[in-house]
C-alpha cells in the first residue's frame, strides 16, 4: 500500500504541474491573439501562423487539466439516481464507471502515442505560411490520456482501499 500512496502522491504532483502548464499555455495563447489583434488594427500587419500555433496550444489547454479535475471529482456527474442506492451499490457503480473510463482512456492513450510517434517520425507540420509542427499537440494528447488513465486506475484502487478501512 505504501507504493500505491507514493505513486498517488507523485501522480497528484504531475497533475498539478499539468494544470499550471495549461494555465501558462492559456496566457501564451491570449498574449499571441491579443498581439495579433493589436497589430492588425494599428499596423495592418498579421502575425504568420497565429491560427496554427493557437490550435496546437488549445490541445494542451483542453486536455492537460482533465486528470486533475478527475482527481478532485469535479467533472459533471448526473448522480441523483446513484445517490439513492445503498453505499455498497454506489461503490460497485463507481468501480464500473472508473473501469470504463480507464479502458476508454487507455485506448485513447495508445492511439495518441502511436499518432505522436508517427507524426514525430515524419516531421508532420501544418500547411501554410508558417509550417508549425503537429507532434507537440499529439504528444500532449498522449500524455494527457496516459495521465487520466492512471488517475482512473488509482480511483479503482482507492475504492478497494476504502472497502478495507
Amino acid at each position: 500500500m505504501k507504493i500505491i500512496r507514493s505513486f498517488d502522491k507523485l501522480h497528484r504532483k504531475t497533475e498539478t504541474v499539468s494544470v499550471y502548464l495549461a494555465g501558462f499555455l492559456i496566457m501564451i495563447m491570449m498574449s499571441l491573439i491579443t498581439l495579433e489583434v493589436i497589430l492588425r488594427k494599428l499596423a495592418n500587419y498579421s502575425i504568420p501562423g497565429v491560427f496554427e500555433i493557437s490550435s496546437q496550444l488549445m490541445v494542451g489547454v483542453c486536455l492537460l487539466g482533465i486528470s486533475y479535475v478527475q482527481n478532485e471529482k469535479e467533472h459533471i456527474a448526473i448522480d441523483f439516481v446513484a445517490k439513492k442506492f445503498p453505499p455498497s451499490i454506489q461503490k460497485i457503480t463507481n468501480i464500473l464507471i472508473f473501469l470504463l473510463g480507464f479502458f476508454i482512456t487507455l485506448i485513447f492513450a495508445w492511439q495518441g502515442i502511436n499518432s505522436f510517434v508517427d507524426s514525430f517520425k515524419v516531421g508532420e507540420h501544418t500547411i501554410g505560411i508558417l509550417p508549425v509542427p503537429i507532434w507537440p499537440g499529439r504528444f500532449l494528447v498522449a500524455f494527457s490520456m496516459v495521465l487520466i488513465a492512471f488517475r482512473f486506475l488509482l480511483d479503482i484502487v482507492n475504492q478497494f482501499r476504502k472497502a478495507e478501512d
